[in-house]
């Protein structure tokens, strides 16, 4: 069952991966026939930032995880590959929300400021 389990991931991962590949594909391929500009924000700047952002992320808490062994009960989880996949997936999405409220924060100061609503 284990062995069952450990192949469905293997696919699961595949699978994301030529998804994600197709996804880029097609964003690159249909790029440039989008305007960059709507209501005067440059969305392909931001698109390009966000996901290059992410990316870097992803690659850099992935090289840089733990894959010291981890025990839980009496079961020892010591798979290098799978430790550094869980330890990428849980620091990019806390760093991902952290930079989603920071950025949400940084917004709501520069609305503020530009309606002059700030307490001097």
């Amino acid at each position: 069952m284990i062995e069952l389990l450990i192949i469905l991931m293997y696919i699961a991962v595949a699978a994301i991966l030529c998804v994600t590949l197709w996804s880029v594909y097609h964003t690159i391929k249909t790029a440039g026939k989008t305007s960059s500009i709507s209501n005067g924000i440059n969305v392909r700047k931001i698109c390009i930032t966000v996901r290059t952002g992410i990316l870097v992320m992803l690659v850099l808490s992935f090289a840089l995880a733990s894959t010291n062994p981890i025990d839980i009960g009496v079961t020892r989880y010591g798979e290098p590959f799978w430790l550094r996949m869980s330890n990428m997936l849980v620091f990019t999405g806390c760093m991902a929300i952290a930079l989603a409220a920071g950025a949400a924060v940084y917004s709501f100061y520069l609305n503020m400021k530009a309606n002059d609503k700030i307490i001097k």
